[in-house]
């Protein structure tokens, strides 16, 4: 059995907390990188992205 959210005790005077305003796809990305070498120079270069290239550190 389906029950409409105004049908229950209540709510029939309800007012919704949010308004749907729509709906679109994410932006796109960037293709991601593969970093290779040894866990070293890989954490290395993690780093030097993160702070260089995204700025987030």
């Amino acid at each position: 059995e389906t029950v409409e959210a105004k049908d229950l005790p209540g709510m029939a005077d309800a007012v919704p907390a949010a308004t749907f305003v729509g709906l679109s796809p994410p932006p796109a990305r960037e293709a991601c990188t593969i970093i290779e070498g040894t866990p070293e120079e890989m954490a290395k270069e993690l780093v030097r992205v993160l702070r260089e290239e995204a700025k987030v550190i």
